[in-house]
């Protein structure tokens, strides 16, 4: 399982959740996101990874960050938790181990994703405009790989 294709599954899950999304793909700045697809942007960390070995195998322990933006409106609080409650339905379906195993058949890798938990889910207001914030998930991704010598 390469890093790319991780980030393919997570964008699949996301649009499947809402088609309005769209992902703002600046390497590491998710603060720069222009006004005009500013509500429902959301972008994907470059993950961190931890490893462990085990005699003929490894497992990766990968941290993925998914941040999404959100324009408030007139009624800031009611948009802040309908946004927690679509984003809550993207993490849920990015964890769905059926749809994992599904896009573990679609790709050719001796390395598959084995699962997906997610870690915490968070709000955040904007510092220069208080009608826009950001929601942040995190999300533990576990992948093996087993070869012989």
């Amino acid at each position: 399982m390469n890093y790319s294709q991780i980030r393919t599954y997570f964008k699949n899950q996301i649009q499947a959740v809402d088609s309005d999304f769209r992902e703002w793909t600046d390497g590491f700045n998710f603060e720069n996101v222009p006004s005009s697809i500013f509500d429902k942007a959301y972008h994907i960390s470059t993950p961190t990874t931890n490893s462990s070995d085990e005699q003929q195998s490894f497992t990766d322990l990968i941290e993925v960050d998914l941040g999404a933006s959100f324009k408030g409106g007139r009624n800031v609080q009611d948009k802040i938790f309908q946004s927690l409650d679509l984003m809550r339905d993207v993490r849920n379906k990015i964890v769905n181990i059926k749809d994992l195993n599904d896009y573990n058949d679609t790709i050719n890798s001796d390395q598959h994703l084995q699962k997906i938990s997610p870690v915490t889910i968070g709000v955040s207001p904007l510092n220069t405009n208080d009608d826009r914030f950001t929601i942040a998930l995190s999300f533990t991704v576990i992948t093996a790989y087993s070869f012989c010598a």
